[in-house]
């Protein structure tokens, strides 16, 4: 079986306690490095910006902001672990594809934000992340159950034919 020895640990500002601990137990088992990230907005169409403050000021404190909410998770459960945290900037998807490339992730764990009307529909950021992310995708649905019933994973399949002289 693969050992993954770079894992990227995405949450959203809600829900993540769950996907947190799949990922540090994960990490543990596998003795791999484990960093923990938030993709948020850009604020560049926030009607703050240009009023109180700069775009770079407005930003820099919401950052600061999502760091230490982000850390304060991280450190008020899991004192053992060494786990990096980031804040990311952008487009979910193109933010999580490029800190996979930069930093030479090998697994992607992530929550998928599923439709309440459609719960078995696959939001059209986690479809750009599984079809264009060039490591492993395991999306975790919020509410799944600890021990998994049915696990679905996409292989790909190389046939080789051979000509008989």
């Amino acid at each position: 079986m693969k050992r993954f020895k770079n894992i990227l640990c995405v949450v959203s500002s809600f829900d993540c306690q769950e996907l947190v601990d799949r990922a540090v137990a994960l990490a543990n088992n596998n003795q791999a490095l484990l960093t923990i990230v938030e993709v948020i907005d850009d604020v560049s169409s926030s009607p703050l910006v240009g009023q109180f403050l700069s775009h770079h000021e407005l930003q820099s404190k919401i950052v600061d902001e999502h760091k230490s909410k982000l850390e304060n998770i991280i450190q008020s459960k899991y004192e053992n672990i060494v786990a990096q945290s980031k804040i990311l900037v952008g487009r979910p998807f193109l933010e999580i594809i490029r800190e996979v490339i930069r930093n030479n992730h090998d697994l992607v764990i992530k929550t998928s934000k599923s439709n309440r009307h459609f719960d078995q529909k696959i939001e059209s950021d986690d479809m750009h992340i599984i079809r264009k992310c060039p490591c492993p995708v395991w999306l975790v649905k919020s509410k799944a159950p600890t021990p998994y019933r049915c696990i679905l994973a996409a292989v790909e399949l190389i046939i080789t034919i051979q000509k008989k002289n």
